[in-house]
């Protein structure tokens, strides 16, 4: 999903752009934001970029994408309990913040990390 999102900001962000990442725990949540400078995306594609398929600029140059890669993130995070979504000044910057709870061990399990197995 992270390089999903890495991929996606790096294909779209302008000629001498910036693509930041940003890594932090929001209460009990952890946020991933990824962000670039570049076109954006046109308000009225933004509630349609986590459709199968759906890709906003159909004038470009065929890139060789189909249109899945959001659609993919988004699910991935889904099936783990989380939350994606995508805000853009275009023009300005595009940001894609993924929210997911933090994982919390549970009490009692006690034990030696050893090859890939708990003793």
């Amino acid at each position: 999903m992270a390089a999903i999102l890495l991929d996606n900001a790096f294909k779209y962000v302008d000629e001498g752009g910036t693509v930041a990442v940003r890594l932090a725990q929001e209460g009990k949540r952890a946020v991933l934001e990824v962000s670039n400078t570049g076109p954006g995306i046109a308000p009225a594609d933004l509630p349609r970029v986590f459709e199968r398929f759906y890709r906003c600029d159909r004038a470009r140059p065929d890139d060789g994408s189909y249109g899945l890669g959001l659609f993919i993130a988004r699910t991935i995070v889904e099936e783990h309990r989380g939350q994606l979504t995508a805000a853009s000044e275009p023009g300005v910057r595009t940001v894609f913040r993924v929210e997911l709870r933090c994982a919390v061990p549970r009490r009692g399990i006690q034990g030696k990390f050893n090859g890939g197995k708990i003793e």
